[in-house]
């Protein structure tokens, strides 16, 4: 299992990948269709503000893609959850 992506690595990764280019943020943006403090902003890890949709599309000119999961802490296995929860509802019908 992956580690889970915290905010600032995001950012510093986006950054990374900018200055990999040799790009400025005004570049990014130009590729992106993002504003230039949407970058700064996920640069800086303040991630909340954004969707996804817009940090895939400053993604995409840098050629990275993000890759979401589910982290639970319950117990059972978070997959087959869905269909526990049918069987109980099936067994109470």
């Amino acid at each position: 299992m992956l580690a889970p992506m915290r905010d600032d690595r995001l950012g510093a990764s986006i950054r990374a990948l900018r200055h990999r280019r040799d790009w400025r943020q005004k570049d990014l943006s130009r590729h992106s269709g993002v504003s230039e403090a949407v970058i700064s902003d996920l640069e800086l890890g303040k991630l909340d503000p954004h969707t996804v949709g817009t940090i895939r599309r400053v993604l995409g000119p840098l050629g990275a893609r993000m890759a979401l999961d589910v982290l639970w802490g319950g117990r059972g296995d978070l997959p087959r959850l869905p269909d526990a929860d049918h069987a109980w509802l099936q067994q109470r019908w």
